[in-house]
């Protein structure tokens, strides 16, 4: 079975309900997994098996439903030239509408026109333009309410339509005596544009940071053929292509460089701000700025498979994910619409049944049918997940989902790895003694020890790599899992570990300063005559960050396959109280297991390299630091691009951030929509009350879906630290 993942543009969605009646439909095409359709960020996103399904069955049953599906853009500049021209039609539209909504108002209300037959012909005159203005809303809600899939634009369709026509029935009759809703019909329709003519200027905003990282890639390359010069699109390279890069030109693809000297600007990926050397055979990639020189490379990746791509396409994924908080509203959002019609038609019933005149019942029946808004609730959580993890991959914070952002928000405890995770992975010399007996200083002994642990392939000879040595040796033998032995002027030499040591009849005694370094005891002849302590360095910042997480009410504990003195000497450095020894990857991965199921809180667990992929698997939370392998990437919820833990609590911040907004739109949605509705239906009327007519339920509708996402907005102002 061959299965692929795809996300499309889907065009035409105008709610919560279009995305969930949408998702169904799809979810039950044969092959068709993991169905996502994300009304917030209009794309649909699948797993589907391709011997069971095809892409011409996807795009068939999405026209099916009323939409248009799209492949992704490969041109940002030319996709922000489209939905410029979108908004500027839909901008006129709006514009038509209010205009004459306002004049059909003056004419409803005017004391001037004091013939009510001519009023409403007047008025019936003006309804048109607003009409034509809103058609969409028409031409999209009454086929979807035919097909008994009813979303949004149904609701607004029969609300304005009904008003509209019960209206016209009166003119024609001759018995209307007071007032027509010719103008609650436009006003209805008008205040629904203008709504979402702002959320989406609004939505706009939220994604500015998915477009800004597309923006990264420049538009056009300078491509060489036979040794002349060409200007190409970005979107027309080839692999193996050759390509020139200027100084302050940006990198238009992942390639290698064939020739040229140059520092590049990375910190789009990395963070780091100091430019990175590149010579021949370095790697570049996509959207880098190039700062001196002039290179040239040849291309090895584009669009989605580059390192770019990669980012873009990670957090266009993350975005498209629900989190777990978001199951009740798609729940709620998904029968919303059938709920009220429901009420609407009960509505009229019972205020018929209670003696009430048929205009009074209609009036409350219409404005239960217009102030229900499923987009509050279909808009809740992914405009709040589409800012905070836009927002976290302008920080260099890659979030792979959304499971993983709201585990983060609710953790309880930080899992670190030891090394190259709170320390930097490099091991230094850190203690030195030279034994008098043997008549060599310590300098010496350092040279003899670096010359031979120059063939050495064991981490600790990278200790020895500063120091400069002009030491001939020879007879080079690598001990496995002990050692070396070499000859140096005549002498027999061991550098190795205490157990080679023994195997050799030599004694050794380990004085108490040396205490949590690896140790490289140093024999010549048979007899020692150094020891050589070294230690990886901690991270600058490891104190200050477990200070932090414990400030925030968080737990620390550290795992790492080094001995018990190594780990308690880097524990008591960065003020961490609980750690464990001598673990082997799956010892890791077991405990990590064993203290999230003791725990009444999500864990998250903090590694870089190969052997941290299995626990960063098996925790409820896995984030990878920037300088960690490809395997912890991979096995990690969350990549932090900088090689710096402040990012831990940045992301922890921006999560819990992120949650906090998911909660309060939640909580202004269902209020909303199940706080307005008995005002809507007249029952405040019962008991001293006031009720809400048409016009204002349409414009509260429209009020609720603007807050949502004006409040998700604050989270692009989110800031870090320094």
């Amino acid at each position: 079975m061959k299965t692929t993942n795809r996300t499309y543009i889907i065009r035409g969605m105008r709610c919560a309900g279009c995305s969930k009646n949408l998702e169904r439909a799809v979810s039950r095409l044969s092959g068709a997994e993991n169905v996502s359709v994300n009304y917030a960020t209009g794309t649909l996103s699948l797993t589907f098996d391709l011997s069971q399904l095809d892409e011409e069955t996807i795009f068939a049953t999405v026209k099916k439903m009323g939409f248009t599906a799209e492949y992704p853009p490969k041109d940002p500049a030319e996709e922000e030239r489209k939905e410029a021209l979108r908004f500027k039609k839909q901008l006129r539209d709006l514009v038509i509408s209010i205009v004459f909504t306002i004049l059909l108002t003056i004419a409803a209300f005017s004391n001037l026109v004091s013939n009510i037959q001519l009023s409403g012909v007047v008025q019936l005159t003006l309804l048109f333009p607003v009409l034509y203005a809103g058609r969409k809303i028409f031409i999209a809600g009454i086929p979807a309410l035919l097909k008994l899939r009813p979303d949004m634009d149904s609701l607004i369709a029969c609300g304005a339509g009904t008003g509209a026509v019960y209206s016209l029935y009166l003119l024609i009759s001759g018995t209307a005596s007071c007032h027509y809703h010719f103008d609650s019909a436009a006003m209805i329709l008008t205040l629904v544009m203008l709504g979402r003519t702002l959320e989406h200027r609004a939505r706009n905003r939220v994604s500015s940071s998915m477009r800004e990282l597309l923006k990264l890639a420049p538009e056009y390359a300078t491509v060489i053929t036979n040794k002349t010069e060409e200007k190409v699109p970005v979107h027309s390279l080839q692999i193996n292509a050759l390509i020139r890069i200027r100084p302050g030109e940006k990198v238009p693809a992942d390639a290698i460089v064939t020739s040229g000297n140059s520092y590049v600007n990375e910190a789009m990926l990395s963070g780091e701000e100091l430019p990175v050397s590149k010579v021949p055979g370095s790697r570049i990639y996509g959207g880098t700025v190039n700062v001196d020189g002039v290179l040239e490379a040849k291309i090895t990746a584009l669009g989605e498979n580059s390192e770019l791509g990669q980012i873009i396409k990670l957090v266009s994924d993350a975005q498209n994910t629900r989190p777990p908080i978001a199951k009740l509203a798609d729940k709620v959002a998904g029968v919303f619409t059938w709920i009220i019609f429901s009420l609407s038609l009960l509505t009229l019933v019972l205020w018929l049944i209670s003696g009430a005149g048929f205009a009074t019942a209609f009036n409350y029946a219409l404005s239960v049918l217009v102030a229900a808004c499923p987009c509050a609730l279909g808009l809740a959580t992914p405009i709040a997940l589409i800012a905070g993890i836009g927002r976290g991959a302008t920080l260099g914070i890659l979030i792979k989902n959304g499971t993983a952002l709201e585990n983060c928000a609710k953790a309880g405890t930080v899992i670190f790895d030891k090394t190259g995770t709170l320390t930097s992975g490099k091991p230094e010399i850190k203690k030195v003694l030279v034994y008098p007996e043997c008549g060599i200083t310590e300098k010496e002994l350092l040279k003899i020890a670096a010359a031979a642990e120059k063939n050495s392939t064991h981490p600790l000879a990278a200790a020895l790599n500063t120091i400069d040595t002009d030491v001939a040796v020879t007879d080079f033998v690598n001990h496995s899992g002990l050692g070396i032995s070499c000859k140096s002027n005549g002498n027999d030499w061991l550098f190795g570990n205490e157990a080679l040591m023994k195997k050799s009849g030599i004694n050794c005694n380990v004085p108490a300063e040396f205490s949590g370094l690896t140790l490289i005891f140093c024999a010549r002849d048979k007899q020692l005559s150094g020891i050589i302590g070294a230690g990886d360095t901690l991270r600058i910042e490891a104190a200050k960050v477990i200070s932090g997480l414990k400030k925030t009410g968080l737990r620390s504990i550290m795992l790492t396959g080094d001995n018990p003195a190594s780990a308690q000497r880097c524990a008591s450095d960065c003020n961490i109280t609980e750690f464990y020894a001598g673990l082997t990857p799956e010892n890791k991965s077991t405990k990590i297991k064993e203290l999230s199921t003791t725990s009444r809180t999500p864990v998250i667990m903090v590694g870089d390299g190969i052997n941290d992929a299995p626990a960063l698997a098996s925790a409820d939370v896995g984030i990878a630091i920037g300088a960690g392998t490809a395997a912890a990437m991979e096995s990690a919820g969350i990549i932090l691009k900088k090689s710096d833990l402040h990012g831990v609590c940045d992301v922890i911040k921006l999560s819990r951030a992120v949650l906090r907004v998911i909660k309060q739109n939640l909580f202004w949605a269902f209020f909303y929509n199940f706080g307005v509705l008995p005002f809507a239906a007249g029952l405040g009327t019962l008991w001293g009350g006031f009720s809400l007519n048409p016009a204002i339920c349409a414009a509260t509708m429209a009020a609720s879906s603007l807050t949502v996402v004006l409040n998700a907005l604050r989270l692009l102002k989110f800031k870090v630290d320094k």
